[in-house]
């Protein structure tokens, strides 16, 4: 019986290896079977692959700006919040400046009612509505400005003249004709004062 053989002489079912392959023979690693060939797989970049990079990229963009935008909205909000306290400030403030010369008639018209009044009820009821009025104030940080006999302050002083008064000292504030107040270390209104002069 005769046996098979292709066009190049080899009998059918028996591989033989090309001249470049048995110049480069394929190493093996000892695991595989013999008559076995080992391959390398390399993994090629598909779309899929590709997109997913992009996204992750977008995704990085995205929540950048994202935390660019928290933080100026943050930055909005404590702006705005210090904008209106300091508003709210300015407000009571003006506020409180114009109460003063409630506690200014209250003072004149206790001062000008003598002491013989007849109707004592009266002067006591003034003195009553006066120290109300200031303990009010107090509540809000409002003090009046103690003047006499401190010497002139220019940050709490305001000085209508200069008069010869030997049992002070010059530059010693002598008299008041309005009191100052202050909210907290704020001047809300200077003191209207007599100094000593030299």
């Amino acid at each position: 019986m005769s046996e098979l053989k292709d066009s190049y002489g080899n009998k059918r079912g028996q591989y033989t290896p090309t001249r470049g392959e048995m110049d480069n023979p394929v190493q093996g690693d000892g695991n595989a079977p013999e008559g076995t060939i080992n391959e390398t797989v390399e993994i090629k970049s598909t779309p899929v692959a590709d997109q997913l990079g992009r996204l992750q990229v977008e995704a990085a963009d995205w929540q950048d700006k994202y935390l660019r935008l928290y933080a100026d909205l943050d930055n909005s909000k404590k702006r705005i919040a210090r904008r209106y306290a300091h508003q709210f400030d300015e407000e009571k403030e003006e506020v409180l400046r114009d109460m003063l010369p409630l506690a200014d008639n209250l003072e004149r018209a206790l001062a000008n009612v003598s002491a013989d009044v007849t109707d004592a009820g009266l002067r006591r009821g003034v003195e009553i509505t006066l120290e109300t009025f200031l303990n009010t104030l107090a509540k809000y940080g409002v003090k009046p400005i103690q003047a006499i006999g401190q010497p002139f302050d220019p940050r709490l002083h305001e000085a209508v003249s200069a008069v010869h008064k030997p049992n002070f000292l010059p530059g010693t504030v002598v008299h008041v004709t309005e009191k100052g107040y202050t909210m907290g270390d704020k001047l809300l209104r200077p003191a209207r004062v007599y100094v000593a002069e030299e």
